[in-house]
């Protein structure tokens, strides 16, 4: 949200009492013992770039809650930084002497409307929070590929799932959201009210203001599917990725298929090739699609299996949950020399 001007205050202790005493939620200080202060400004990526020294922590209870953090925030001259999942690999959950608003310990509400086919649910909530309370009605929404992952930075950053290919990113189908603005008033935003804050909030992510709840539009889901890892030694990776364009280029390929490849690492020198197979329907009919993919080269281990969404969408939260390691993520091209 950034740093506004300070307001008019007393001296700081005096107002940080008050503060306290006005909310429900918890306030942690930097002056607090140290173990809780760790506890609570803990994030995914503990890259030693990324200074977390925030001067307080606040675990909102509710909207009252983030509304008199931002104001706090206003009259101390605090920058603001807004925690969900805490999953930010560039640290935006955290701060340098600043006010981390933190949705993620109490705001993980869900609502689901089978009349209306939406789901409604708070700013803190993780992925697996809200695939929880949808699966048991048959439906879903488009959500990340982690159930650890925050749905606040992942929804309003554009949210690619495995339903991406068939429903669209998970901003498609976002049809409200309610928003804390820098001067702590509460705004609803949707495609007739207050559009312009609706558009920003689909894809710009941050600096719009602290979204404390999303409605998004529900479908039907698959009792079961088929996904997992294939696994192949480095020395069939230019065979496998070859296998793998062709695979996802195909016109035929069916919108129920999410494909990944991705090198994993088992020790510094020692590596092998993963291909995470999901198909979001039939898993009789999931195997035959994939099937010529799988075959494309010999195979240490095929762990792809009959399984539901909702185990799907958190077979590797393990290596997302967070615990403060450092994570350091690159990117390139890869160019087809054929």
């Amino acid at each position: 949200v950034g740093r506004a001007a300070p307001g008019r205050c007393g001296s700081g202790m005096e107002d940080l009492s008050r503060f306290r005493a006005s909310i429900r939620g918890e306030v942690v200080s930097e002056s607090d013992p140290a173990e809780a202060y760790e506890a609570a400004k803990q994030i995914w990526n503990g890259d030693w770039e990324i200074v977390n020294r925030p001067k307080y922590v606040v675990h909102c209870r509710g909207v009252a809650d983030v509304q008199k953090s931002v104001r706090f925030a206003r009259a101390q001259g605090l920058r603001v930084a807004v925690r969900c999942g805490g999953h930010s690999l560039k640290g935006l959950s955290t701060s340098i002497g600043g006010i981390v608003i933190d949705l993620g310990k109490h705001m993980r509400s869900v609502r689901v409307d089978l009349d209306d086919k939406t789901v409604w649910f708070q700013g803190g909530c993780l992925v697996k929070d809200v695939d929880a309370e949808t699966e048991p009605f048959g439906v879903c929404t488009v959500l990340g590929a982690v159930g650890n992952a925050g749905t606040g930075g992942l929804v309003s950053g554009g949210g690619f799932g495995y339903w991406s290919r068939k429903m669209g990113l998970a901003v498609d189908n976002v049809l409200a959201v309610d928003v804390v603005d820098c001067h702590g008033n509460l705004l609803h935003a949707d495609a007739k009210t207050n559009p312009d804050l609706y558009w920003a909030c689909r894809g710009g992510q941050s600096n719009f203001g602290i979204i404390t709840s999303f409605t998004m539009r529900v479908f039907d889901c698959p009792e079961k599917i088929y996904g997992g890892l294939v696994l192949y030694e480095m020395a069939y990776a230019e065979q496998v990725l070859h296998a793998v364009e062709k695979f996802c280029n195909d016109d035929k390929l069916p919108l129920e298929c999410s494909t990944h490849v991705y090198s994993l690492s088992l020790t510094p020198t020692d590596k092998i090739l993963a291909v995470q197979l999901c198909y979001l329907g039939d898993p009789a009919r999931g195997r035959k699609v994939y099937e010529p993919l799988i075959q494309c080269a010999p195979c240490l281990d095929n762990q792809s299996k009959e399984t539901t969404y909702v185990e799907y969408q958190v077979f590797s939260d393990e290596v997302y949950r967070v615990k403060g390691i450092p994570s350091y993520w690159r990117s390139r091209n890869v160019v087809d020399k054929a």
